[in-house]
């Protein structure tokens, strides 16, 4: 979640309307980029500071549901981001030989959506064609896959086309510095120290975030310990699935599997502490590739 620094009865309304008030967005993420177009859509300027000089091009998050997908048709991202993602169909969880124990369905009912991005302010879709079952009380599909990197363009295009956001790449947050009247975020910027001013600074920089470590907000940590092994392909020739998302309840090692969207498939398996893992590929992904 992104986090909030501001100077303490600090009034940013009262900024005059010559030095109007910036936010500074650390993290140009699918957070970060959309904390921006929430905010210049509203009227105030933001600048973005990421540490990497490109968008990450691997998978990552694979899932969105309904109150995401409505922020995303909010910032003028909605009906392209269908364009590129698909409806979920539930999930069923599975014993070790993919017999079905239980099945939680989507019916997605997802035919015409009826939906486009027509700019800021709108807060649903409409008529978006979905069965009562396939939508939420908002509209849009409860359950979304998709491919991150589809989704970080199709905001970092919004992003620099928005006249009041400015984005740096390869930029290092070093320092937070409070002042009277606003924040200094102080970077480096191609070797060269930069500094920020803002009326407020939010962190959108991740699980490793810097302006956490900075402001000293510590990590809650729930002592989870396993590991697993996240695998994503692309494969020409149609795997084995229903369309949504399969647990494999095997005390003996867990696995998730999930077809993304087009030809992008992932599976999770669960790594076993002392029992010889990683184990050889191909044999975990046999019960879906038949190979």
């Amino acid at each position: 979640m992104p986090r909030l620094l501001e100077q303490d009865g600090d009034d940013v309304s009262a900024t005059p309307a010559a030095a109007p008030p910036v936010v500074v967005v650390v993290g140009a993420g699918p957070v970060g980029l959309t904390a921006a177009l929430l905010l210049a859509d509203l009227g105030i300027a933001a600048t973005v500071l990421e540490r990497q000089p490109a968008p990450h091009p691997l998978p990552r998050a694979v899932h969105l549901d309904d109150e995401v997908l409505r922020v995303l048709h909010r910032v003028g991202v909605g009906a392209a981001f269908l364009a590129r993602s698909r409806p979920a169909t539930g999930l069923r969880l599975l014993d070790a030989e993919r017999r079905v124990l239980a099945e939680f369905a989507r019916d997605t009912g997802l035919s015409d959506t009826g939906l486009s991005d027509t700019g800021p302010g709108d807060t649903g879709p409409g008529d978006t064609g979905l069965g009562n079952t396939g939508r939420s009380d908002n509209g849009f599909p409860f359950a979304n896959m998709f491919h991150q990197p589809d989704l970080e363009a199709l905001l970092l295009a919004r992003v620099l086309d928005h006249p009041l956001i400015v984005v740096h790449r390869g930029t290092d947050v070093i320092r937070l510095e409070r002042t009277a009247g606003s924040t200094v975020v102080h970077a480096v910027l191609d070797g060269t120290a930069r500094a920020f001013p803002a009326a407020v600074v939010l962190g959108c920089d991740g699980a490793r975030s810097t302006v956490r470590d900075l402001v000293g907000i510590a990590m809650q940590d729930l002592g989870l310990t396993e590991r697993w092994l996240v695998v994503d392909v692309r494969s020409d020739l149609p795997l084995d699935t229903w369309g949504g998302v399969e647990q494999i309840c095997d005390p003996a090692r867990a696995a998730t599997f999930m077809r993304v969207v087009g030809d992008r498939y992932r599976w999770e398996f669960q790594l076993r502490v002392g029992a010889g893992d990683p184990p050889e590929l191909g044999r975990l992904l046999r019960p879906w590739t038949g190979r």
